[in-house]
């Protein structure tokens, strides 16, 4: 009988001792945030050349570790500078310099900070690619499909410009497009259906971004700008 009871009451040692390491494991997941984004400085500066990146392109070849749990940046001032500007100057620039119909476009708020290009690639893309695979993020059926990985990828996005600490500033410039897929682009094939991914604007101009694979081009070198059908931001 003593013999029973030992064995029961190690077993229940054991079952709490695993439970007590699961939950820690999860507090830690959920302590997880996005790096606090770093803004552009430049005042609606062009590309200087075409080109396109991806997450394993040169420019993030010394990027942080891919996790979950990055540590709190230094912020730049909360006042408004080159790095915020208003929604007439975004939709100014869709409509004016890329054709875009004003009907296709929607803005949701009055200002916009403009990431750092640079710190999109170095930082940010390799921690949504993180942040997808760690939590097992792929497509399945409707309930977790291309619209849903845009949101995901944009509202990380939004959490960025929070603990960058311009939230009070403005939204971020990046937008949600859907379009019709008539060609490749970013791993996702031209299979004529819709699809929705990310339009961004950062100091060096407007890129489409897949989500899902975090390639990005700039806006006059993506091949389905012309299929456009709207683009909230």
């Amino acid at each position: 009988m003593k013999s029973t009871l030992a064995t029961i009451v190690l077993l229940a040692a054991v079952f709490l001792s695993g439970c007590q390491t699961t939950i820690q494991s999860s507090s830690i997941q959920a302590n997880g945030r996005p790096p606090a984004m770093v803004y552009a400085v430049d005042r609606l500066s062009s590309p200087s050349s075409a080109h396109s990146m991806s997450l394993n392109s040169g420019i993030a070849e010394n990027a942080p570790a891919t996790t979950l749990a990055y540590p709190k940046q230094a912020f730049r001032e909360t006042a408004p500078d080159e790095s915020t500007v208003k929604a007439h100057q975004l939709y100014s620039e869709l409509v004016f310099d890329y054709a875009f119909s004003p009907s296709q476009i929607e803005l949701s708020d009055s200002r916009y900070n403009l990431p750092d290009h640079r710190w999109l690639h170095n930082e940010f893309l390799p921690y949504i690619s993180g942040y997808f695979d760690e939590l097992g993020i792929s497509l399945i059926g409707e309930g977790m499909d291309c619209d849903n990985i845009a949101h995901l990828f944009r509202q990380q996005l939004a959490l960025s410009n929070f603990q960058g600490g311009r939230a009070n500033l403005g939204d971020i410039a990046c937008g949600i497009v859907k379009t019709q897929q008539k060609y490749d682009f970013g791993g996702v094939e031209g299979d004529q259906n819709y699809h929705c991914l990310i339009l961004l604007r950062t100091n060096l101009g407007w890129f489409a971004i897949e989500p899902q694979t975090g390639e990005s081009v700039e806006i006059e070198l993506y091949p389905n700008t012309a299929s456009i059908n709207w683009v909230l931001l």
